[in-house]
């Protein structure tokens, strides 16, 4: 999930979006006991960030990200991380320096990474399995990604007449006792000898 669109959707459309958001690569976040970017406190209005030993950002520029969207460049003084006993859990550089969302789209996928571990939000989320599913059969089988006509109606019609033909093939399967998929093989897994 994008977090910006789990920021905006919610402020404009009132829509909560459910699915994974996006992971922290850094190696912070992979390593036991190192300090990503949670163990900051960061002061927005003041434009500083602490780290878990109390030193503060020396400097805060917002600007492009990669992909164009704002992002938040917040750096330490070499000086402070030189001579931090716990410099070996933060940083491999000279010093650390934070990257991060602005406020409203940070706090989103902070909240949304706390919900992922929830178990209400594990079987809220499952419910999109099924969906996905459907999708999935309305690409493969029935065209749903190109549209054929010209025009919003024209359109509106064709994927009502999918979500039709979905449902009658769906339902002839189930009169005629055709069994479900099971989860599919990749040609890779195929490959390994059967025990």
């Amino acid at each position: 999930m994008d977090a910006e669109l789990l920021a905006t959707s919610r402020t404009t459309f009132g829509i909560d979006l459910i699915g994974p958001a996006r992971r922290d690569k850094s190696w912070q976040a992979k390593t036991e006991g190192a300090f990503n970017f949670t163990a900051f406190r960061v002061d927005w209005d003041g434009q500083v960030a602490t780290c878990p030993n109390g030193a503060q950002t020396s400097s805060w520029v917002e600007r492009p990200g990669p992909y164009g969207t704002p992002t938040i460049y917040a750096k330490f003084a070499k000086k402070s991380c030189k001579t931090c006993e716990l410099q070996g859990k933060c940083t491999r550089g000279a010093r650390r320096t934070l990257t991060f969302q602005p406020q409203a789209v940070q706090e989103s996928l902070n909240l949304a990474h706390t919900r992922e571990s929830n178990r209400t939000w594990q079987l809220l989320y499952q419910r999109r399995a099924g969906i996905e599913a459907t999708m999935s059969q309305g690409v493969r089988a029935f065209g749903l990604r190109q549209a054929r006509y010209r025009g919003l109606k024209k359109t509106s019609l064709q994927h009502t007449c999918i979500g039709a033909a979905i449902n009658l093939v769906r339902v002839v399967d189930w009169i005629s006792d055709k069994p479900r998929w099971r989860d599919r093989l990749s040609q890779f897994a195929a490959l390994r000898p059967v025990a």
